[in-house]
Order: structure tokens, then C-alpha cells, then sequence
């Protein structure tokens, strides 16, 4: 099992969730919410709702996501649908989670694999830095639509 941690539309509630709940893509169990423990520049590209994790560690606020475990299977389907490692690259990273059920809420830190935009367009770094992904805001247009208004997605990159 590879631990992962999904901070943009994979997560509960979101509009690629399902790939995570489709059994035919591999095995997903959910573990916790979590926080990452280093802050990095999350943005939202507003023409089309995608969530971009920027690679400038540092920078930005420390994002909110869910971490899950998922089988060799489902890992590679979601390295598919991130296009690792040609758009995004998967790293492993510091995640805070904080254990619910205990009386003392303690947080430990765990590594979790997680998607990061390298080599990205200045033109990111100009949007708002978030520390959550909500669709609330703007209107997330799925990749199969996305042709029919023109989005080239190389443009996100350098």
C-alpha cells in the first residue's frame, strides 16, 4: 500500500472523487484529514477551477487535504490522471494529522506521496494562495470540456 495525500479534486465531495471510490481502479481506504507540514503556494486557475500545487516550498500557506492508502493499482491510475511525471511529479512529503478519537488530539507526522506543478508558469504565482480546495468559488470544468473552450494546459507550465 503507497500512503497518499490528495488536496484538490480527488478529495470527498470533489469532482474526481469517484475515481478514488471506483473499486476498478484499485483498492483506496480513507485514513485522515491532514495539514502539510511545510507551506507550500496552492492556487486555483479561475477559467477552469484547477488546483495547482505550486514547487516553492516555503511559500504559501500549509495546505488542508485527506490522506489515503491506495494499492499499486490505484496509484498508477491516479499517477495517469496527474500525468506523473510529465505535469505533475509525485513527491513524498511531511503530512500533520491529528488523531480524532484520542482525548488529547495529539498530531503525529506522516509521510504521504502527493502531486506538485514543477516548472510552472509565472503566471501561478499571481493567482490567491489557499490552504483548502472548496469548488464553491469557481466552477471546475472537467478535462473531456476543457477542449471546447480553447484550455491548453502547457500554458500552466514553463
Amino acid at each position: 500500500m503507497y500512503r497518499i495525500f490528495v488536496y484538490g479534486t480527488l478529495k470527498r465531495g470533489m469532482p474526481n472523487h469517484s475515481l478514488i471510490e471506483d473499486v476498478q481502479n484499485g483498492k483506496a481506504v480513507y485514513v485522515a484529514n491532514g495539514t502539510m507540514a511545510e507551506k507550500y503556494p496552492m492556487v486555483v486557475e479561475p477559467n477552469f477551477g484547477i488546483p495547482f500545487l505550486l514547487d516553492n516550498p516555503g511559500e504559501g500557506k500549509n495546505v488542508e487535504g485527506e490522506v489515503w492508502d491506495v494499492d499499486s493499482n490505484m496509484l498508477k491510475k491516479l499517477d495517469g490522471i496527474e500525468m506523473h511525471p510529465d505535469w505533475y511529479t509525485r513527491f513524498e512529503k511531511d503530512i500533520v494529522v491529528k488523531d480524532e478519537a484520542a482525548e488529547s488530539n495529539k498530531s503525529a507526522i506522516i509521510k504521504c506521496w502527493t502531486y506538485i506543478l514543477c516548472d510552472f508558469s509565472p503566471k501561478l504565482t499571481t493567482y490567491k494562495y489557499l490552504s483548502t480546495y472548496t469548488n464553491e468559488d469557481v466552477v471546475y470544468i472537467p478535462p473531456n470540456e476543457r477542449f471546447l473552450k480553447n484550455f491548453d494546459p502547457w500554458s500552466m507550465k514553463k
